[in-house]
């Protein structure tokens, strides 16, 4: 009967080791936040700026945004997708219905104002602008007027709607 103890007793032991050996090692740990302070604190009035007639999504890729077709070769395919497929948007409006895309929002904090975000914010200027998807660069305050967002984003939208008939 002994043997059965120790046996348990070693299993138990075995087990709690592989578990710390396992998760010892981990480069990963929870985020507890999908958002920053200053991101909830515009999502709270994006969120009231769409009412009923926008859904608002956060952090969507780039890539789930716009589709890299016609590059040519292959090698030029995984350039074109490389360029995008680490990158994100802070908010994306949809119609409710379908989900369509209708617009991106980027909040700009001082971080936009170092080189390499510049060098970011400037491609995904002009990526948006080719694939005509409107993109609002809005500076980070401490307060937002949902009003006030409410008419960039309609502005966005029908300057979109315009640009695609004239061009």
């Amino acid at each position: 009967m002994n043997w059965k103890i120790y046996l348990i007793i070693g299993l138990c032991v075995l087990a709690f080791l592989a578990v710390t050996f396992v998760t010892a090692g981990s480069p990963y740990t929870r985020a507890t936040h999908l958002f920053t302070k200053a991101e909830v604190n515009f999502y709270r009035e994006l969120v009231r700026a769409a009412g009923n007639d926008f859904v608002v999504f956060g952090k969507v890729r780039v890539a789930d945004l716009v589709v890299v077709k016609g590059a040519g070769t292959r090698r030029r395919h995984m350039q074109a997708l490389g360029r995008i497929a680490q990158k994100h948007v802070d908010f994306c409006l949809c119609y409710p219905h379908d989900l369509s895309v209708a617009c991106v929002l980027e909040l700009n904090d001082r971080s936009h104002e170092r080189k390499d975000r510049i060098k970011r914010d400037d491609f995904i200027d002009q990526l948006f602008k080719k694939v005509k998807l409107p993109v609002i660069w809005v500076p980070v305050t401490k307060f937002y007027d949902s009003e006030l967002i409410r008419q960039m984003i309609n502005q966005a939208i029908i300057d979109s709607m315009n640009s695609n008939r004239h061009g």
